[in-house]
């Protein structure tokens, strides 16, 4: 009896470890990949404007601002709203708009369309929940114990996120690439899309094996 008992506890242990090293690397994934795609939408934008949508400094510099006002609006409607929704569909909901908007503005860019350049600003509204929402659920998931541990490494990814996207963005513009400025976006938020599928995996698989 308890032999066959042993064994059965050492793999919930293992499993149960498993899961949360799961958990941890794809919290830091996508702490970084998320203040990726914000630092390249808040300090690239207005250069995005001006070389490529030909507009002037005050015009790239206000759709910048819009953009931060759209985020704050983007995080006060969920905060009013999230309760009526499960938060892995309205979390995917929100990554699946970013990315269709990029990639409308992209073909619009290359057909040099203005209309581009009211697209960017609306993404706000769907870009802020996110960090907040992902965030949320898994530290309401950690022990106690681990939270400052957690804390930590979301400081540490995010700030290597923030430092990553704006040298990498610099090569791009440097390089004159910054026509597919969306491009090179959509890449990262197909990554994140990427990651919250694996997270809510995860997460239902937990749940049922009561890890």
């Amino acid at each position: 009896m308890t032999f066959t008992i042993c064994p059965f506890s050492f793999m919930k242990v293992v499993d149960k470890r498993k899961s949360r090293l799961l958990e941890v690397a794809i919290l830091c994934a996508f702490c970084f990949t998320y203040v990726f795609i914000e630092q390249n939408f808040n300090s690239w934008l207005p250069s995005f404007y001006r070389q490529h949508l030909n507009v002037n400094s005050f015009f790239a510099l206000q759709a910048s601002a819009f953009l931060a006002l759209f985020s704050y609006v983007g995080r006060i409607v969920t905060a009013n709203i999230i309760q009526r929704f499960q938060l892995d569909r309205y979390f995917i909901f929100c990554v699946l708009m970013i990315l269709m908007m990029l990639v409308f503005s992209q073909i619009l860019v290359t057909n040099n369309l203005s209309l581009s350049l009211f697209i960017f600003p609306l993404i706000g509204l769907f870009l802020a929940p996110l960090y907040p929402v992902i965030s949320s659920k898994m530290i309401a998931n950690v022990n106690k114990s681990d939270i400052n541990v957690f804390t930590s490494l979301i400081v540490i990814f995010s700030s290597l996120g923030s430092s990553f996207g704006s040298v990498m963005m610099s090569y791009v513009f440097q390089w004159k690439y910054g026509t597919y400025y969306s491009l090179f976006i959509s890449v990262a938020v197909t990554i994140l899309l990427i990651l919250s599928f694996l997270y809510f995996q995860s997460y239902v698989s937990k749940k049922e094996n009561n890890l």
